[in-house]
């Protein structure tokens, strides 16, 4: 984890870096190479290259779910639309005319993302063969060519990186046949006048609001109880988005649908979306909660949930 969260600080500041460069950058560096007619058409292309490369940064630090909504591929091409505020992503190819050598030029550029993978190592890769997908992260592949032939196709490669999650607690408003502690810690409660357990019981959270009016991205939830919660006993966890405070809400599990379950192991479970549900659980910004507790088949034994966090980027 140490190393990990290095990696991203490093990445986090470069990309802070970049988005401030990037204010004068795009009104800078056209002009600046139409000046110098003695640049090489390759010394043009790698700027053009970088240009691009650090609008993408921005573009990714103004919300990462922007980033699980572009199609990825070498065959999804795209460029960034500087025009806007905040930047943004248009599908196709760019087109820079250059002055060069007294002459009129054309430079074509644009990007592709690809997804990135982890090996059992924690080391990156491309390929998701036995290894898991990794949703933090991006590879940017910038491609700039000339319509001279004098300079080949030129091609560079960088990471996009999601900006650090956003820890929060999370409140019950409604309780149906669990009970919470003065702590906080919530149990299936018992049937009326009896020794023996309600089956099952549900919460739902309080709303949470995010303040990121654009949408946020859900990151993970965890969970805190016992190391290990009685046999045969379940906790259950589905999430909700939505752009108002109201709803509507449909509650999902980690694959975007909503017959599956955010399901805890142990204490200090961590539950992230997967696949599908990466897209399906971004691009709000109100987050609700749903946990379900179902007791053993006895109904005579409880699980256990101490509190509950969710995390979430902008």
């Amino acid at each position: 984890m140490n190393s990990r969260g290095q990696s991203l600080v490093e990445v986090l500041v470069a990309t802070a870096m970049g988005a401030a460069f990037i204010v004068g950058a795009a009104s800078t560096i056209a002009p600046a190479l139409r000046a110098n007619t003695s640049v090489s058409e390759i010394q043009i292309q790698a700027e053009l290259g970088r240009e691009i490369a650090m609008n993408a940064q921005a573009w990714a630090a103004s919300g990462w779910n922007k980033v699980l909504a572009v199609a990825t591929g070498s065959a999804n091409t795209y460029y960034i639309n500087a025009s806007t505020s905040p930047f943004s992503a248009a599908t196709g190819t760019e087109t820079v005319s250059l002055t060069v050598n007294n002459e009129a030029e054309s430079f074509v550029r644009y990007f592709y993302l690809s997804d990135i993978y982890r090996m059992a190592n924690g080391a990156p890769s491309s390929s998701a063969t036995s290894t898991s997908y990794d949703p933090s992260e991006k590879l940017l592949t910038v491609v700039v060519s000339s319509t001279s032939s004098q300079a080949p196709q030129a091609s560079y490669a960088t990471l996009l990186v999601r900006a650090a999650s956003n820890a929060s607690p999370v409140s019950w408003s409604t309780l149906t046949h669990l009970t919470q502690s003065a702590a906080g810690v919530l149990t299936v409660s018992n049937l009326p006048a009896s020794t023996t357990l309600y089956a099952s019981g549900t919460a739902l959270s309080s709303v949470f609001d995010t303040g990121v009016a654009s949408g946020s991205a859900f990151d993970s939830l965890a969970w805190f109880g016992p190391l290990t919660n009685p046999t045969n006993t379940t906790v259950d966890y589905q999430v909700a988005m939505s752009n108002a405070s109201t709803g509507p809400w449909t509650y999902l599990g980690p694959d975007g649908t909503a017959g599956t379950y955010f399901t805890a192991g142990g204490a200090w479970t961590w539950m992230s979306p997967t696949g599908s549900g990466l897209k399906a659980l971004s691009g709000y910004r109100f987050i609700s909660l749903m946990l379900y507790l179902f007791t053993d088949p006895t109904n005579l034994i409880t699980p256990i949930v101490s509190s509950t966090y969710l995390t979430w980027s902008p």
